[in-house]
């Protein structure tokens, strides 16, 4: 339990160093619906910044960090997808582009051979031009030296990052990136 505490730490001095706030470090399931509701396979928060987005329907919802909403994997553990909303405290494009080296800094902590393939904007009709937005691949690997792929967008919503993850084996996530990312163009960010 205290590494826990400690890897969540370290995780939030990454995002705070990105100019992220979280919103509420305490949260550890929904305080109600508007916070956030999964059914039929899809995931709706009312609460700013409110968001719907389909998630594969053969996903079981799993236990989250303080700082994720949402947390759901494949009935082996993997492939995992996560959503974080973070406060922006700092400038929205600082925020995007530092969110990489904050993923790669958490990662650093509970993982081998860490390294950021890309980190790119995503073109204003990726979530449309109200939204601004980044994208992102980071390998690692696990303490069991299983080689591992994060791909993650960060998207800026009433000034709140919205950070959608997922991770797997390396190889499925390349396999398994048009879906993925596919996935991820579907979030609903006016529901």
């Amino acid at each position: 339990k205290y590494r826990l505490m400690e890897d969540i730490e370290h995780h939030l001095e990454g995002f705070r160093m990105a100019g992220l706030r979280r919103l509420d470090p305490n949260i550890m399931e929904w305080n109600s619906d508007a916070d956030g509701i999964s059914r039929d396979g899809v995931f709706t928060r009312e609460n700013p910044p409110a968001i719907s987005l389909k998630y594969p329907a053969e996903f079981i919802i799993t236990e989250f960090m303080p700082t994720q909403v949402f947390r759901a994997t494949g009935s082996d553990g993997l492939p995992v997808m996560m959503i974080e909303i973070w406060k922006i405290t700092g400038e929205v494009k600082e925020s995007l582009r530092g969110y990489a080296e904050a993923l790669k800094s958490y990662l650093q902590g509970l993982a081998t051979n860490v390294k950021i393939i890309y980190n790119k904007s995503l073109l204003p009709d990726a979530y449309g031009e109200a939204y601004p937005a980044q994208e992102c691949e980071v390998d690692w690997q696990n303490r069991r030296s299983i080689e591992l792929k994060t791909y993650a967008n960060v998207i800026v919503k009433d000034n709140y990052s919205i950070l959608l993850r997922w991770f797997d084996s390396a190889e499925a996530v390349e396999q398994d990136m048009a879906k993925i990312k596919a996935i991820f163009k579907a979030i609903d960010l006016e529901p």
